[in-house]
């Protein structure tokens, strides 16, 4: 594809955040930053990678790969730094 096409301007790099599961509501969950910033709602798709394999958990310290889409921020992969207090560690494996 040549330089400065369409598809090539428009696409998003995948970014990464770092923060605390706040909440968790079908289909999307809300992440407080670690570095400070306001918190985020961030959208879950059943396409994303999660490592390890396990549903997200209010309270669970994760890392965030997410691209920028219309329709909000998408997460791509979640890598569980630390689960939240008391939480079975294998609870939503498949």
């Amino acid at each position: 594809m040549a330089p400065g096409s369409s598809l090539e301007t428009h696409a998003d790099p995948i970014q990464k955040i770092t923060g605390l599961i706040t909440e968790v509501g079908e289909g999307y969950l809300w992440l407080k930053p670690e570095d400070g910033s306001a918190a985020r709602k961030l959208i879950l798709r059943w396409k994303a990678r999660f490592i390890p394999p396990k549903l997200p958990l209010e309270g669970d310290r994760v890392l965030i790969m997410y691209k920028d889409k219309e329709g909000g921020s998408v997460i791509y992969g979640m890598e569980y730094l630390s689960p939240s207090q008391g939480a079975d560690p294998t609870a939503g494996s498949p």
